[in-house]
């Protein structure tokens, strides 16, 4: 049996690969795209070859998995070197992430950046998965930026207030202090273009005991903009874990006079400025950690699941992508070549495969084999469409559901229940049509939706139909019935 990930030769020089999981166009969901982004770039200056994409792992590297909490598929990374990416602080008893991602980051090995997080999710005990943190420091080779002195903004602070920095925000106002507000979703490019707007990005604490968020500071940072930033109550963690980090940072307490002092007359005043670029100098010169843990822990993830690798089990999910259709996570994805002129044209796919053609032959070992297919929107009165039916019912192993929508005629004619029911007859009712006595698809399941995909009572109003097909074998007497009207008698004679 071929898989469909090829387990690399053992020999494989060490690769790294990073995957964001990331819901389809969720924009608050892009939040860890910048951390992704930063770890790309320091494996790169270490010399490891480094790729990224949106809900895809690589067999032959080692995957750091963005963005656990938004739905991280464990039974589809079988086989894979996997490495968790943790970015979200955590204190202990506080429901920052899923129960389901907390119970990850105990079975997983773990790059820990959030300094002390792990205290939420490992006890320390021999015989846990492996951890590392990693800070981002200083960008290698990052361009100079816009001069603090000649940005138009002076305090900037991200995402929506709680109660208590609403509170704290309204004394700064009372105050004389201006803080601009930036409510929305930025991640990326969109969000260094704004930090390099201001002259100090502001960070205040969501509760009284919330931890630092030493991820969003060391960002900040490394895009060039100083933080000026509330001291939470305990900065253990980071001053162990991240000195450069801690001294880098503009502290003040949550009072008249320690913000004062912090803002020197001012966040657009020149004695601000020159305070803000001092400690933006002492961090960029300071010694930082880098990503040798990071690379350790790379090296000892792969070594660890070398067994696994070669032991890697078939995907046995198999999607015909369709226009701007997104990945699901656990899916090997399928693209028809028309009009895809290379695999690298169609990054979103695993593979151009045409399952209305023959088969090609690395796919034949296959069939039988898998558990799901999802053809996506199927026409039936296109040939190739009939077809790609016909080549997935070939694919799925006996039980194996075939998962399909199919657009509801409306006009005159059969009714949609006759209309579907005839046009999926050469693989259930008069199955032996398709050229197959052993087996059959029997309708399990018959859903209309409208057109935004909710479920409706009846084909009446219903733009479309989901149907769900399961493969079964053929009875002695279902058989018996299909020689009984074919002219060759169904018989495999030369």
């Amino acid at each position: 049996m071929s898989p469909l990930h090829t387990a690399p030769e053992a020999d494989t020089p060490l690769q790294a690969h990073i995957c964001v999981v990331h819901p389809w166009g969720d924009t608050q969901a892009l939040e860890t795209l910048d951390a992704a982004l930063a770890l790309k770039q320091d494996l790169q200056a270490a010399g490891l070859p480094v790729s990224l994409a949106r809900q895809q792992l690589r067999p032959d590297a080692v995957n750091f998995v963005f963005g656990v909490q938004y739905g991280f598929d464990a039974a589809a990374a079988a086989g894979h070197a996997c490495v968790l990416v943790n970015t979200v602080a955590l204190k202990p008893g506080a429901p920052e992430l899923p129960p389901a991602a907390l119970r990850l980051l105990k079975r997983w090995p773990v790059l820990e950046t959030q300094p002390g997080s792990e205290a939420c999710y490992r006890s320390g005990q021999a015989g846990e998965p492996a951890l590392a943190h990693w800070v981002p420091g200083p960008r290698p080779a990052a361009a100079p930026g816009t001069p603090l002195s000649q940005r138009p903004l002076g305090l900037l602070m991200p995402g929506e207030a709680t109660a208590r920095q609403a509170a704290l925000l309204a004394g700064m106002a009372q105050m004389g202090v201006g803080v601009e507000r930036w409510t929305g979703s930025l991640a990326g490019p969109e969000r260094q273009a704004l930090c390099n707007q201001a002259r100090a990005l502001l960070m205040l604490l969501r509760e009284d005991d919330a931890p630092v968020d030493a991820l969003s500071l060391a960002l900040a940072l490394r895009q060039g903009t100083p933080v000026l930033a509330e001291r939470p109550k305990d900065t253990t963690g980071l001053v162990q874990q991240a000195p450069a980090l801690h001294a880098g940072v503009l502290w003040f307490e949550p009072t008249p006079q320690s913000l004062t002092q912090a803002l020197a007359g001012g966040a657009l005043g020149p004695g601000f400025v020159a305070q803000a670029e001092q400690a933006l100098s002492l961090w960029q010169a300071a010694p930082h950690a880098g990503v040798t843990a990071a690379l350790a822990l790379a090296q000892a993830t792969w070594a660890a699941s070398s067994t696994a690798r070669q032991a890697a089990p078939m995907m046995d999910r198999l999607r015909l992508l369709g226009a701007n259709e997104a990945r699901w996570p656990g899916w090997w994805h399928v693209r028809a070549p028309q009009g895809v002129a290379t695999p690298a044209a169609a990054p979103d796919c695993d593979e151009l495969l045409d399952l209305g053609a023959a088969l090609p032959a690395t796919w034949e070992a296959r069939l039988g084999r898998l558990r799901v297919v999802d053809l996506g929107l199927w026409r039936p009165g296109r040939p190739d469409h009939a077809a790609a039916l016909g080549a997935a019912a070939r694919l799925l192993a006996d039980e194996g559901v075939l998962v399909l929508r199919w657009q509801v005629p409306h006009g005159p004619g059969p009714s949609p229940e006759q209309a579907l029911q005839e046009a999926l007859a050469p693989w259930t009712d008069s199955f032996w049509s398709s050229g197959n006595f052993e087996h059959r698809l029997h309708l399990q399941h018959l859903g209309w939706q409208d057109a935004a995909g909710l479920p409706l009572p009846s084909s009446a109003q219903a733009h479309q139909a989901r149907v769900v097909l399961v493969k079964q074998p053929t009875s002695l007497a279902e058989r018996q019935k299909a020689r009984a009207v074919r002219a060759d008698f169904g018989l495999c004679e030369a």
